[in-house]
């Protein structure tokens, strides 16, 4: 009995198996191509941001042009020679950092900008500023001589 019930049975048509081969095959490259795509437009856009991040840090030109005291009370005059605005985040003295809030400095703007700082002694002070794209500038500062 068994045997009579898959002798009547007809397979498929080799047309239509391949036509649903050949969906199968479509669809997977589709989805393979717009994963491709997807990734590749992203490692694109990593790419151009961090370009025009590294632009940037090769456009701010500043630096310390004078510096001055009174007791632990310091002065240093800043000036912006770049193209572009920068911000002043961090601010060292002899490699401590010294309590100070940003500063935002226009293009070709010169800014003075006050910290203190209590020196253990009387020697050269190593004054080193950082922008908030990490590029850093140091003056050498004698205490008293301006």
């Amino acid at each position: 009995m068994p045997l009579t019930l898959y002798k009547n049975r007809c397979g498929v048509s080799e047309i239509v198996a391949s036509l649903v081969l050949l969906m199968i095959v479509s669809s997977l490259g589709v989805f393979l191509y717009s994963i491709t795509t997807s990734t590749t437009n992203t490692q694109i856009d990593i790419a151009r941001t961090e370009a025009n991040r590294e632009i940037k840090r090769a456009m701010e030109r500043f630096r310390i042009v004078a510096a001055s005291n009174e007791t632990s009370n310091y002065t240093i005059a800043v000036l912006n020679y770049g193209d572009i605005d920068i911000t002043i985040t961090d601010i060292y003295v002899n490699s401590e950092a010294v309590p100070k809030p940003e500063e935002d400095l226009q293009s070709l703007e010169l800014k003075l900008m006050w910290f203190e700082y209590n020196p253990s002694n009387n020697s050269t002070l190593v004054i080193t500023i950082v922008s908030e794209r990490g590029i850093s500038h140091s003056f050498s500062y004698l205490p008293g001589i301006t």
